[in-house]
């Protein structure tokens, strides 16, 4: 468990960029007023749900897919 949730951590940082999948979910958390740590491991749970559900559907993931969701 320590190694995902580290590998989600590191994932989660780079969604500090707006071009990001999770940057503007992580962004809008943070202008309603949640912690940015908060924000963060929400992001992180947002990317566990997404990537479930690709393995569900058997989905590849696409850069500009993910921008327009």
């Amino acid at each position: 468990r320590a190694t995902v949730r580290t590998a989600l951590y590191l994932a989660s940082l780079t969604t500090a960029q707006e071009k990001r999948p999770f940057g503007p979910f992580r962004l809008r958390l943070i202008a309603n007023g949640k912690p940015k740590m908060v924000a963060r491991v929400a992001a992180m749970r947002k990317m566990i749900v997404t990537l479930n559900a690709m393995l569900r559907d058997g989905v590849d993931f696409t850069q500009s897919e993910a921008l327009a969701a």
